[in-house]
């Protein structure tokens, strides 16, 4: 079973790297920059009923490419550096535990990074939209991190973090629907979007609900999302951004079939192959060298407390007067 790990993870690297590479090989990446406002308020003296617009001033950020190019990036490390050796060393720890907390705080980092390339490339011009979304991006992570360890809140903590989420992608959405000349490319992100960021909550709440036993199946099954997600998202928006600045048919081989085809292969593959249920022998680490003992701490780090709750039933007894 851990070969069958080993093999999703020099996958994921290998193809991250691809597009690491290709983003930083591109021209596309280094003339299309993302060009946010920020203005200043005054709010004495006004001829507005509530304020006076002080000041604006444009703030650039990364073209798409380069923000897609950074997500691929901290993919590679985290593969390379922690879940590579912590599968290899550690699987049977994480899959006992029922939690992987690390995966989270990646998250924070590349799935944050990419809902502002999606968001600020689709209408959203307010730089302090980037705040509200980085902040709300970890928040989001963190939640599903507590679903993951505190399964029996799931309930909560999901209609939580749908409020989270709705409120980061309204705006794609909304810019989606309302307007008038929306083409094809457009639609294919915003349901790519929608498609593949639903799968993670899914996924974390039928392992609170029905994987009481089986944390293999949701941690297979993370890594699949992860890999297909970012390959697709990747592909999809930086092929709709040359097919305006390039043009030509390699942008429709990029969305079509980079963007769309292979990664749907490769969760179709990656689903059907789910490993199966199996009883997970507990083993002790007690001769480990530091770095494994790092590595053994970042496997089994926790972000919530590990007692339980319990019910404490107190029986009153009847007192004789006199």
């Amino acid at each position: 079973m851990k070969r069958d790990f080993f093999i999703l993870h020099f996958s994921a690297i290998i193809l991250h790297a691809l597009c690491f590479i290709y983003s930083i090989m591109t021209k596309t990446g280094y003339n299309t920059p993302i060009y946010t406002l920020q203005k200043t308020i005054k709010y004495e003296n006004t001829t507005l009923t509530y304020y006076d617009i002080n000041d604006e001033f444009l703030v650039k950020l990364p073209s798409v490419v380069f923000i897609h190019g950074f997500v691929a990036l901290v993919t590679i490390l985290f593969h390379g550096l922690f879940y590579l050796p912590i599968h290899y060393k550690f699987a049977n720890v994480v899959w006992n535990q029922k939690y992987f907390t690390l995966r989270w705080f990646e998250y924070s980092i590349t799935c944050t990074s990419m809902t502002i390339s999606s968001v600020m490339s689709s209408g959203t011009n307010d730089f302090n939209f980037v705040i509200t979304a980085i902040s709300l991006g970890i928040a989001l992570q963190l939640l599903g991190s507590l679903i993951e360890q505190i399964k029996h809140q799931w309930r909560i903590l999901l209609l939580i973090g749908l409020c989270i989420e709705l409120g980061i992608g309204w705006s794609l959405i909304w810019y989606t629907i309302s307007s008038q000349n929306i083409s094809q490319y457009q639609w294919i992100e915003t349901i790519s979007f929608l498609f593949y960021y639903s799968l993670f909550p899914l996924n974390c709440i039928l392992d609170a609900i029905y994987r009481e036993n089986n944390f293999i199946r949701t941690d297979w099954i993370y890594n699949v999302l992860s890999l297909t997600s970012k390959f697709a998202l990747f592909w999809i928006q930086v092929g709709e951004l040359e097919r305006v600045y390039l043009g030509g048919i390699w942008p429709e081989i990029q969305i079509y079939c980079l963007g769309i085809i292979v990664p749907l292969i490769i969760l179709i593959i990656g689903i059907y192959n789910v490993p199966s249920m199996f009883t997970i022998k507990p083993e002790k680490y007690e001769q480990i060298n530091i770095y494994w003992k790092i590595m053994y701490k970042i496997a089994t780090f926790k972000i919530t407390t590990n007692q339980k709750p319990q019910i404490i039933y107190v029986k009153q007894k009847n007192r004789l007067r006199v």
